[in-house]
């Protein structure tokens, strides 16, 4: 298992609304007093990355149900609570910033770290009952926040190990560069033959597709040839055949709305959600069933 940090770019891989809030009374924690960073859904369970509003401990990464489960669970801090106590000094989950779901049910997530822990990797096995973890990588000479965001390959490599991806602070990882709103297309083949130590720097070439419809975020595709994405200054989601053009004309917006927008995933029945940085009333989500 290896982690690899690519400072260059790497392939990104009718509505009904059905809505959502995270309760995290179980954690001592209400509504108004945390932040939604991100989520990772693996069957029915949601992994929260939350931060908290003010200087209380809470735990930063929690595991509740996903709303098309029926029946729900109490909201717990994952692996265990134990896990994020200030008791365990740097060992501990300090805060749960992004995570991913490999294709062999095994949770990975990225820790911030802070100004006197280093940033790290946690590797999680989602099979066990117990949640073990699995693989730890710390960071030992970076500073607290540096990874901005973390992509898992969903094949794996020679069929052995399974890569992981790190976006640097002020570098790219996805084909979409925002500071130029520009939208770049490379093989992910040339990334997968390579062989590379951990934190080996690599640069790749790309070609220019053109400018998104504008500065946008959250970038996921589907199976069917369709590229989704966020443009926050227009708080709108829109979606693009990728086949087509990058143009206005081959765009439908699929959602909008005034309230900020951190983030798109599919769940296990692959429809598309909207996640909310706040509740907004008693939605912290929002699913979007497109054609």
């Amino acid at each position: 298992m290896k982690v690899a940090v690519i400072l260059g770019v790497f392939l990104i891989i009718s509505e009904f609304n059905l809505c959502l809030t995270w309760c995290l009374k179980s954690l001592g924690v209400q509504e108004c007093d945390f932040n939604l960073l991100h989520i990772s859904v693996y069957n029915f369970r949601a992994f929260l990355s939350v931060q908290s509003r003010d200087v209380r401990q809470i735990p930063t990464l929690v595991e509740t149900s996903w709303p098309e489960k029926l029946l729900s669970f109490v909201a717990r801090g994952f692996p265990s609570n134990s896990a994020h106590s200030p008791a365990n000094k740097c060992q501990r989950i300090i805060q749960s910033y992004r995570t991913g779901v490999d294709c062999h049910g095994r949770l990975w997530m990225v820790d911030s770290g802070s100004w006197e822990c280093p940033p790290k990797i946690i590797v999680y096995n989602l099979k066990s009952p117990w949640n073990n973890e699995i693989h730890r990588h710390v960071f030992e000479n970076a500073t607290e926040g540096i990874f901005t965001s973390l992509s898992i390959d969903p094949v794996d490599h020679a069929g052995r190990f399974t890569r992981a991806y790190l976006t640097v602070r002020g570098r790219l990882l996805y084909l979409y560069d925002q500071s130029q709103n520009s939208l770049h297309l490379t093989d992910i083949r040339g990334i997968r033959e390579m062989e590379f130590q951990e934190n080996d720097i690599i640069h790749m070439e790309t070609d220019i597709i053109g400018n998104l419809m504008g500065k946008g975020h959250s970038l996921i595709a589907d199976s069917k040839n369709f590229l989704y994405y966020i443009i926050p200054k227009d708080g709108v989601v829109v979606k693009w055949n990728i086949k087509k053009p990058l143009t206005a004309e081959n765009h439908e917006i699929l959602h909008f709305q005034s309230q900020e927008m951190i983030g798109l995933l599919f769940s296990f029945q692959e429809s598309l959600w909207v996640i909310n940085a706040h509740a907004i009333g008693d939605n912290h989500s929002h699913r979007i069933h497109s054609d």
